[in-house]
């Protein structure tokens, strides 16, 4: 009786794949452009042959997938047979994954559903083969739910956020006026401001030259102190006051402006 071996040398499944190989048949399983075919017809229509079909009939049924699910075979016989190549094969590191991958794919379709692949090829190599693939399809389904899953559960906990954000805009008091924040704050830029207020014109511009404590942002655009005497400020307080302002724009572009044209005078 030929060992195991022998068979795999002898086996035609083996050889259409080492022929595969070297021809460099497409064995992608999902290939938008061939679908493999040239290497899944090979095989289908060596079944055929081995079964008892004939090779001429086999060549040309198989020269479209469409073909072959069109026309009535002798499946069962197919099946058997690639079976039966299969359960010979000790080395199952002698067919690439992908090939691997197509054959006990498209068999499996053949047998159908109602008929379980595991069974025919239990106690055999490529029947450990095969539950290794079955727990690797189910750890990668578990995967793909679970990230399923995350993603709902994201969406929803955001849509939450955002029907709370909504309902807190609604709700939220109108912001109070600046003038009004600025009568009834108890901070020390408020008091000081407060007290800004109450300063002439020309007393708000030695403020502005003097105190650095704060900063100029702080300061109510109608508090600033445009139509001043830019020339109650000595030089040094001129040139303080124009680095404080800086590029600033609006009305203290003005003032800087205004205090730049009386120093050019000499003033």
């Amino acid at each position: 009786m030929p060992s195991k071996k022998d068979s795999e040398k002898s086996s035609w499944l083996v050889a259409i794949v080492r022929e595969s190989v070297e021809m460099r048949w497409c064995m992608r399983m999902f290939c938008t452009t061939c679908g493999a075919w040239e290497f899944r017809s090979k095989i289908v229509a060596k079944a055929q042959e081995r079964s008892g079909g004939n090779p001429r009939d086999s060549a040309k049924n198989f020269k479209t997938p469409s073909e072959f699910h069109k026309r009535k075979f002798n499946r069962s016989a197919m099946v058997k047979e690639i079976i039966s190549e299969l359960r010979d094969i000790d080395n199952v590191d002698i067919i690439p994954w992908n090939a691997l991958v197509i054959i006990l794919s498209d068999l499996e379709l053949m047998i159908g559903y109602s008929a379980k692949l595991d069974d025919s090829l239990a106690g055999t190599e490529m029947g450990v083969t095969l539950a290794s693939m079955r727990r690797h399809e189910a750890r990668l389904v578990a995967e793909r739910n679970a990230e399923e899953a995350r993603i709902v559960e994201n969406k929803r906990l955001k849509a939450e956020r955002k029907c709370l954000h909504d309902e807190y805009i609604k709700s939220k008091p109108p912001p109070m006026p600046r003038n009004q924040r600025i009568k009834t704050g108890h901070r020390l830029v408020h008091k000081f401001l407060k007290e800004f207020e109450e300063l002439s014109l020309e007393e708000r511009l030695q403020t502005l030259a003097n105190e650095k404590w704060f900063s100029l942002d702080a300061i109510p655009k109608e508090l600033i102190p445009v139509d001043g005497d830019v020339l109650t400020l000595n030089v040094n307080q001129r040139r303080a006051l124009i680095s404080r302002i800086d590029r600033r724009r609006g009305k203290w572009a003005k003032l800087n402006t205004k205090i730049c044209k009386i120093s050019d005078q000499g003033n």
